[in-house]
């Protein structure tokens, strides 16, 4: 699966909606039209893209958000970013910390399902487990990309983030 296609999808199953459960509804039923092959091949380019998001200056501006960001918060946090489409996901990689700019108080950044949607839709499709494909995802980061921050220098980091997220 090219990039446009992925993000073409993306698109689709977002369908103008801010509503998480949705969204993933949405893209499960889409990827269930698609070949099972196609379907893995999503799966690949998804782990991709939150690898590509395994920065530390996200990191950042999920904790400030969040006021505090686990592992798995983090990646959560990523998954969130890719529902969003691709111009916020490249947004995103430019200047994180507009992320924190355009988003509510009250809004969801953690998206943990949407993560194993496309495991979903194989198996709701063929009626079987996924084939075991770890050797094909990309290998994930030992550790993000960036500069490494503590929680006491984000007040100088993003002064702006940290007043709106009542830091």
């Amino acid at each position: 699966m090219d990039d446009s296609e992925f993000w073409n999808i993306i698109d689709k199953s977002s369908n103008k909606t801010n509503d998480q459960e949705e969204q993933y509804e949405n893209l499960k039923d889409i990827l269930k039209n698609y070949e099972s092959e196609d379907i893995i091949s999503f799966n690949l380019c998804f782990a991709q893209k939150t690898n590509e998001l395994y920065r530390w200056d996200l990191w950042a501006v999920a904790y400030i958000i969040n006021h505090g960001c686990s592992d798995d918060s983090f990646k959560y946090f990523r998954n969130w970013i890719i529902s969003r489409g691709k111009d916020f996901f490249n947004d995103a990689l430019i200047q994180p910390k507009k992320i924190g700019e355009v988003i509510n108080i009250d809004d969801k950044i953690f998206f943990k399902e949407i993560g194993y949607v496309a495991d979903n839709a194989y198996e709701e499709k063929t009626g079987e487990d996924v084939p075991d494909i770890l050797d094909r995802f990309p290998k994930h980061p030992d550790n993000p990309d960036g500069d490494y921050w503590e929680e006491e220098d984000l007040e100088k980091l993003y002064p702006k983030l940290c007043k709106k997220f009542g830091w």
